[in-house]
């Protein structure tokens, strides 16, 4: 049993591999166009890189930096604790928007591969109102 299963493993493979070698008529190979792979380069990766800061010149670690690309999709990128970001894609970014909690969100047009910067301005009393709804929110969990 275990003899005629491996020939009939040797005689498919024989099958297969001739098959997948087609031969001219003066009995040189040639190659098969399906078994021909298509000459595309890879696609190009682009870097999009920037700094988002506040008005002091502080960076701002955790923001959130979505760059709208060509296609009309988005890439996102955090900022690390320099506030810089870099974003990577393959296709052209156009525009950058930056966001961060208690800051006000700004967007901006990308020239060509110029790194983008971000100064975000604060949003007065946020923290003031953010420490107001916290209390309340506590209040209101200790009654429920």
């Amino acid at each position: 049993m275990k003899a005629s299963l491996l020939l009939c493993g040797v005689l498919l493979l024989a099958l297969f591999s001739r098959s997948a070698t087609a031969q001219s008529g003066n009995g040189q190979p040639v190659a098969r166009a399906d078994k021909v792979s298509p000459a595309s380069a890879p696609p190009m990766v682009r870097y999009i890189t920037g700094k988002v800061l506040n008005l002091d010149g502080r960076p701002l670690a955790g923001a959130t930096v979505t760059v709208g690309l060509l296609s009309g999709k988005s890439q996102t990128g955090i900022a690390n604790s320099h506030g810089e970001v870099l974003v990577q894609t393959t296709e052209p970014a156009l525009t950058a928007a930056v966001s961060y909690a208690g800051y006000q969100a700004e967007q901006q047009k990308l020239e060509g591969a110029q790194p983008f910067r971000f100064a975000l301005k604060a949003i007065p009393g946020y923290r003031k109102d953010l420490k107001k709804r916290s209390k309340a929110a506590v209040k209101a969990f200790r009654k429920g």
